[in-house]
């Protein structure tokens, strides 16, 4: 009786142990996981904080837009600048097209409201 008794025992803390064993592990597979996902969470926060606030400047100056109008929903004009020279888009969902070239950005006297126009008339 006594043989049974002790190896029911044992038994118990044997399986009391595994159980505690299984508990440990997965605490600290969640709270791996929680960190992970903290990690993730954190990454993402500090990309969208530099991009909010322009830390990182995506454009390294080559070519600079001046101004955008917009004439529907998925078309306008755009007056870019590269190299001392001045670039009049028309911009569609489907392609881009040169309205007009401005050689030299000092003797350019028009607003781009009056390239606009002279650009509609010349259609």
């Amino acid at each position: 009786m006594q043989t049974f008794a002790a190896t029911e025992a044992s038994s118990t803390i044997s399986a009391s142990s595994q159980l505690s064993d299984m508990s440990t592990n997965m605490s600290s597979i969640g709270s791996m996981l929680g960190g992970l996902v903290f990690v993730i969470l954190l990454i993402f926060l500090l990309a969208y904080l530099a991009k909010r606030f322009k830390l990182v400047t995506a454009n390294q100056g080559q070519i600079k837009v001046i101004a955008a109008t917009s004439l529907g929903a998925k078309e306008k004009v755009v007056l870019i600048s590269h190299r001392d020279k001045e670039y009049l888009l028309g911009v569609t969902a489907q392609q881009i097209t040169l309205v007009d070239k401005y050689e030299n950005i000092e003797t350019l006297k028009q607003t781009f409201s009056e390239s606009l126009e002279d650009a509609k008339e010349n259609q």
